[in-house]
């Protein structure tokens, strides 16, 4: 077998970069139906509730607990105004932060956080009245903290604050 001509090669190499070139199509119209469908899941989760921010594959990093690892993992995270909702997109694990617990909201630089860029963190109080550290990795962490001061400000003025939630 003789090895293949000049043209023979260049139409191979051709074939080969339109294959991949399709490939990643593909690949992309995938990842964006999968980021419809799981926008699609959530507001049926959520309801009659206004979704304000999406983020379809956050990195929820965990709560400041040892015993927390089963919750971490990408997934789902979406900001209401009356909650911060997530599913985990491979367990199925979800939960919800009652905006009237949630206490504080900060970008937390990358010394902080160690993992090279800002992450989202929020304080706010369990269901046992003791208060919960949870960090997230989303694409505009400063987005997130301005509309949950936004709603926590509001909220202040309705007079739904954690504080008077614990003591009630």
């Amino acid at each position: 077998m003789s090895p293949p001509s000049a043209e023979e090669a260049l139409l191979m190499t051709l074939v080969a970069v339109v294959l991949c070139g399709l490939a990643l199509a593909v690949w992309r119209l995938a990842r964006e139906g999968g980021g419809a469908r799981a926008l699609g899941e959530t507001r049926r989760r959520l309801g009659d509730s206004t979704i304000i921010i999406f983020e379809p594959r956050a990195r929820f990093i965990g709560f400041k607990r040892a015993w927390d690892a089963q919750w971490r993992g990408q997934g789902v995270l979406a900001l209401t105004e009356e909650a911060l909702y997530f599913r985990n997109s491979r367990g199925g694990h979800e939960f919800m932060i009652p905006m009237e617990r949630l206490e504080h909201a900060r970008t937390v630089q990358e010394d902080e956080a160690k993992s090279g860029s800002p992450i989202l963190e929020t304080t706010h109080v369990g269901p046992d009245g003791g208060r919960r550290v949870a960090r997230w990795k989303v694409r505009e962490p400063d987005v997130w903290v301005g509309s949950m001061e936004s709603i926590m400000e509001r909220s202040i003025h309705d007079g739904n604050t954690a504080d008077e939630k614990r003591t009630h």
